[in-house]
Formats: structure tokens, sequence, C-alpha cells
């Protein structure tokens, strides 16, 4: 296989490849070895048809776009609805938990629909909240550090960088 280069209409270069034996059209440069070569690795052509690395730029914007999805999915297997009642829940059983005579009105009713009591429920909501604050914690931090590097990496949906 014979790799060659040529401008299309648009004035952009583009890589073709012709059979061995087969007449060339004279528009059509060859490339190297080298270069072929290069452009499967995902190099491409700069505006004077020389192969170069492929330069993308992450912004900052996309970073936090990540983040942002990341955050939701979290929270995703709550309604927004329930998500609203963290506050409130959170502080009946912050009170609760350092004084059983605190009132947890909504606690209450929650601990006694499930058949629990109010301090199993209590202990329940102070455990999934450190846990959403260790998670959301991860991926802030995650998105602090992306966002310091310079540049930032092409790979930054990776988890990798995110745990």
């Amino acid at each position: 296989m014979i790799y060659a280069k040529f401008l299309d209409v648009d004035g952009f270069w583009r890589k073709a490849s012709f059979e061995e034996g087969l007449l060339i059209p004279e528009k059509y440069l060859i490339l190297s070895q080298e270069e072929a070569l290069l452009l499967r690795k995902g190099y491409v052509f700069d505006s004077d048809g020389n192969v170069v690395p492929k330069i993308v730029v992450i912004t900052e914007m996309m970073v936090r776009n990540e983040a942002a999805m990341r955050l939701e999915n979290i929270a995703a297997p709550y309604q927004p609805q329930e998500r609203e009642t963290w506050y409130e829940q959170i502080r009946e059983a912050e009170g609760y938990l350092s004084d059983p005579a605190y009132p947890t009105p909504f606690l209450s009713k929650r601990a006694t629909a499930r058949g629990i009591t109010v301090k199993e429920l209590a202990t329940t909501v102070i455990a999934k909240r450190n846990s959403y604050l260790e998670a959301t914690a991860t991926i802030l931090s995650a998105q602090d550090l992306l966002l310091s590097m310079n540049p930032i990496p092409e790979d930054y949906r990776d988890d990798k960088y995110w745990q």
C-alpha cells in the first residue's frame, strides 16, 4: 500500500492510499513510511502539509462540565423533591444524635413508616451525608487538580483523575 497526501477543494490536506503498482495522479504527494505511521497514530496535517501531533485544547468549561456530570450522578438516585428535604433531615439527625429530646417531626414520620427507630434513621442520614460529602470532595478536588494542569490532559475524563 502506498500512502499519499493531497490538498482537497477546501484547502485541507488529506490522506489517500493506493495499491502498489497503480499510477498515482500528479496532485498526490507520496508520504514516507514514517509519516504514514504517524497519521495512523492520530497525527494530522498542518496547513503546510507537514505531519504533526494533533493538538486538542481542553478548556476549563469542559473539566467543570465533567465534574458537574459526576456530581449529578451521585445524587441521581434521589428525586429533586427528596433532595430538598436533606437539609432538614440532617438538621434533625444532628440534633437528635446530640440530644435525644431534640424534636424530629420529619425523621419520626419516616422512621415510623420504615419500622425503625429515629436513632437508626438519624445514624443512616448522617452516614449518607458523610458519604456524599466525601464523594463530592473527591470530585471537586479532582477538578481543582485538573484545572491546575497546563495543559489539561486530553484524557481528563478518565476515572484515574476522578478517584
